[in-house]
């Protein structure tokens, strides 16, 4: 925790009480049309009010996220509903909790100076300042994984003072907390990973391996439990496997891009013309970068020369690349890497230290090193609190607008709850109508379109006017359907089967 008595802490407070007005006082009603937080609040909905945990939500299950974030979610929601500007206030506090938690770490390594600097950073992230107006499981599953990340590094210190009650102690408290955040989100699977290579390779032992294994076991089948087991969008990863082996090729670059997009955010002409640049240079590099991480895992591993913080980003990067299968911007991907965004910088200011340290020092035994990092934290705080000024009214609400809300209130007066529709949005839409429909999205094939159709007993079909060439499609394959409702931005057709 921050040690009051210090003065750096004590300016360290005053700068997390900036944090909590500046982000409290620019919480927006309504969200985006992620349609992913759908989920959570529908989730959150049906446990409230006793109803089937999956109940009401989408007819096609492709995806069912972890129940945890719901409930957290679950006394917000049973308190004051839908308020979605009180919901969001979730990410302000275990965003601050998570940051708390990972200080000290920084501190230990560091200093207070360098950790303040990059404590400060986080703080002042113009990616959490925008992200923070969805209502999502990443920054609490951030806290979670921080904190079982520092249960771990006790585990390694215990283990370094030879007391294995302390060990133990903090053994358990790691796989309790690396099992809440496995509820949160099921990318936690890569902490178990990283946690039983580590066991295994470093300290071998095989008995805590085993322990950490059998808790990952007992999640998973808990959660197929719970939610069941859905395929997801992997369906289509496996349906044409080379395709996407070339994707992922071509675009695991976006690993990179949006780690670099979360600490210097395209938001202001001088963010975008550096983040640009950099770009640039990680498509020359990133083969290189992926061989030379997954070199320096393995060798650290058989070596037993790897902190447990490197090897749990390394295999994260890594793994992360696979779903670039299904290529998103920057900005959109950066939320999977928000809980690893704290222990890339630790380690690339470690890097950069020990780099200037060995080399440069041989040119100026002058030099302060620590400076030159400080500086460049510090830049990197300036270009985030620039962009925090730009987008200081940032609010990408799309679900309450004049448009949307009209859409909303047809489909609930004209549609039953008996009859369903497709649309490219279902689950925002069920959550605010109470009317299942079918997620149109990766609907390629007529036939398949048809078949579901019917399968489903779905009469309406919504879209948008800008997909004119899907629209054009549409009315050629089936002549007959009549056109309902529109506005400005969507038609609703209506089929009769």
């Amino acid at each position: 925790m921050i040690d009051i008595k210090s003065k750096n802490s004590i300016y360290l407070l005053i700068f997390v009480l900036l944090y909590a007005v500046l982000n409290l006082t620019t919480l927006y009603h309504g969200h985006n049309w992620g349609d992913d937080f759908s989920y959570y609040l529908a989730i959150s909905r049906n446990i409230a009010n006793g109803q089937p945990l999956l109940s009401g939500i989408i007819l096609n299950q492709l995806h069912v996220p972890p129940p945890g974030f719901s409930i957290i979610l679950l006394p917000f929601v049973y308190i004051f509903g839908l308020n979605f500007a009180v919901l969001k206030i979730i990410n302000v506090i275990f965003w601050a909790l998570s940051i708390i938690t990972i200080y000290p770490i920084f501190k230990k390594e560091f200093g207070e100076d360098i950790a303040g600097l990059c404590t400060i950073l986080l703080l002042a992230s113009n990616y959490f300042f925008t992200f923070k107006q969805q209502i999502l499981s990443d920054v609490p599953y951030v806290f979670f994984i921080a904190l079982a990340i520092r249960f771990f590094l006790e585990i390694c210190e215990s283990e370094k003072n030879n007391d294995p009650a302390a060990s133990e102690k903090y053994f358990k408290k790691f796989l309790l907390i690396a099992a809440i955040a496995f509820f949160i989100k099921t990318a936690a699977l890569f902490l178990f990973a990283s946690a039983i290579l580590y066991f295994v390779f470093v300290y071998k032992n095989w008995g805590r391996a085993f322990r950490v294994f059998a808790v990952l076991i007992a999640g998973l089948a808990l959660q197929s439990l719970i939610i069941g087991i859905h395929s997801g969008k992997f369906q289509y990863f496996f349906a044409s496997p080379v395709e996407h082996i070339i994707t992922i090729y071509n675009n695991s670059f976006l690993v990179l891009s949006s780690i670099l997009y979360f600490y210097c955010p395209a938001v202001t002409r001088i963010n975008a013309a550096l983040f640009k640049s950099l770009v640039q240079l990680i498509i020359l590099i990133y083969p290189f970068v992926y061989v030379l991480l997954g070199v320096y895992l393995i060798s650290g591993l058989l070596k037993r020369k790897i902190s447990f913080i490197a090897c749990f980003t390394i295999i994260n990067i890594l793994a992360l690349t696979i779903i670039t299968a299904f290529p998103v911007s920057p900005k959109t991907f950066a939320r999977h890497i928000m809980a690893i965004a704290p222990w890339v910088l630790l380690l690339s200011i470690k890097i950069v230290l020990y780099l200037m340290k060995a080399y440069c020092s041989k040119f100026s035994r002058t030099l302060n090193v620590d400076i030159i990092a400080k500086v460049g934290i510090a830049i990197f705080i300036i270009l985030n609190i620039y962009a925090n000024h730009a987008t200081y009214y940032f609010n990408d609400d799309a679900i309450l607008n004049k448009k949307n809300s009209e859409l909303f209130s047809w489909v609930k007066e004209n549609i039953s709850t008996s009859e369903h529709y497709f649309f490219y949005k279902p689950r925002a839409m069920a959550l605010l109508t109470n009317r299942l429909g079918y997620d149109i999205t990766w609907i390629k094939d007529p036939a398949e379109f048809h078949s579901i159709m019917k399968n489903y007993a779905i009469n309406y079909i919504i879209l948008r006017k800008s997909r004119e060439e899907y629209i054009y499609g549409f009315q050629r394959r089936y002549p007959n359907a009549s056109l309902k409702w529109e506005n400005d931005v969507y038609m609703i057709f209506y089929i009769d089967l």
